[in-house]
């Protein structure tokens, strides 16, 4: 019997990814702060944790897996928020990219073009957003967090 019960592939994991990242973004858009962080937590772990199936699965030489992953300063930053959240901090002996993650609050509205060609607005609502902070970058939007980290790992899904 395995304990893997459903995901199989790296693939599997993969697209659990891409759930996690839609959460992180339908939590923010209903203002839901502590879901959208909950799901920024396992994307995190997600990402962090393909590198294992990638390597187990593919075969693919350890180091050579990590130093490639390292590459892409998201899935570096995931992986230290990962072991953070995990151990509960990291090794003093670590220097983490992942400086922390910032939620932030908006309030928007949205406009749109009714039927007789006139711009309407609604009312303005609140929206929360979250942010990753990495050193030496500019605070990332989870939507690029996640197009990056996609795009880092992408190669491994093609067979490279």
């Amino acid at each position: 019997m395995s304990l893997r019960y459903f995901y199989l592939s790296p693939g599997d994991l993969l697209n659990k990814l891409e759930r996690e990242a839609r959460r992180v973004a339908h939590a923010a858009a209903s203002s839901d702060k502590p879901a959208m962080c909950d799901h920024f937590f396992n994307f995190c772990i997600t990402a962090h944790s393909l590198r294992d199936w990638i390597i187990n699965l593919q075969m693919v030489e350890r180091q050579s897996v990590h130093d490639r992953c390292n590459q892409v300063s998201e899935l570096a930053a995931c992986r230290d928020i990962a072991n953070a959240s995990k151990h509960f901090d990291l090794k003093v002996d670590r220097k983490p990219i992942a400086k922390g993650a910032v939620v932030s609050q908006s309030s928007v509205v949205d406009v749109f073009q009714d039927s007789s060609g006139n711009y309407r607005m609604s009312e303005p609502r609140e929206t929360i957003d979250i942010s990753l902070v990495m050193e030496g970058h500019t605070p990332s939007r989870i939507t690029s967090v996640h197009k990056r980290c996609h795009r880092g790992l992408e190669d491994y899904f093609r067979g490279v």
